[in-house]
């Protein structure tokens, strides 16, 4: 999928084609616009994130970016400005379209928005919306964890270390389908053991934060079952 690029004064954004032919792109980033019917999503997302109805027919989560922790005190949205690609939205919006052209885990990008404020910015992504997608915290007693631990695989194997890897950012649909969202300050680089183990480990806390002994139990089989599909994979390589 191609992107076009949108400039309307301080507002700067990476559009899917479809969106972009709207008669007013940017403003399918304010949640109070009536035409996108937003509904605030109860899990995660900082208080910033919404189900939109977006002008193509399709389904879609605005997330407005927040600061958390001690910062968020201080400055709750802005970020220092250090170059469009360098954008908190920009950024996200590149790895999640290199993902979801190659691999079926990753939602398709379908927006992402910043405007200038002198040496500041603020910033909005739109992603497609999985329907019925429920988060493996809430669904462990159904989440097969070979299929949740191949999904994180794939996203390895693309050379994408994922920044937060937690319970809420790996969702299964109503076929099972897993899917892995929040590519917020992703990287790409060489998946390396310790970096494969970070990811592994984010999601061991987060378990065992939300599910306790059953979490950790799940998770046990999930990294056993990881471990066994990368070393399948690593005899392959040239």
């Amino acid at each position: 999928m191609n992107s076009v690029t949108v400039h309307q004064g301080t507002q700067h954004a990476l559009l899917a084609p479809t969106l972009a032919e709207s008669a007013q792109p940017m403003r399918l980033f304010e949640p109070a616009n009536p035409s996108l019917q937003a509904q605030p999503v109860s899990q995660g997302g900082r208080n910033a994130a919404w189900f939109v109805h977006l002008p193509n027919g399709q389904e879609g989560v605005l997330r407005r970016y927040r600061r958390g922790g001690a910062m968020a005190k201080l400055v709750r949205q802005r970020y220092l400005w250090l170059g469009a690609e360098a954008t908190r939205s920009w950024a996200e919006y590149r790895i999640m379209l290199q993902l979801s052209n190659k691999l079926n885990v990753v939602p398709a990008p379908l927006g992402a928005l910043y405007q200038r404020h002198g040496l500041s910015y603020e910033a909005a992504l739109i992603v497609q919306r999985i329907p019925q997608a429920v988060p493996l915290a809430n669904r462990l007693d159904q989440a097969d964890p070979n299929v949740v631990a191949a999904a994180v695989l794939k996203i390895h194997e693309a050379g994408v270390w994922h920044a937060d890897l937690n319970a809420y950012n790996v969702l299964l649909d109503a076929a099972q389908h897993v899917w892995i969202i929040d590519f917020d300050r992703a990287k790409r680089c060489s998946m390396h053991a310790k970096h494969r183990q970070q990811n592994l480990l984010r999601l061991r806390r987060s378990l065992v934060k939300v599910q306790g002994e059953e979490g950790l139990g799940w998770w046990e089989v999930f990294n056993q079952a990881y471990l066994q599909q990368w070393g399948e994979i690593l005899p392959h390589r040239a």
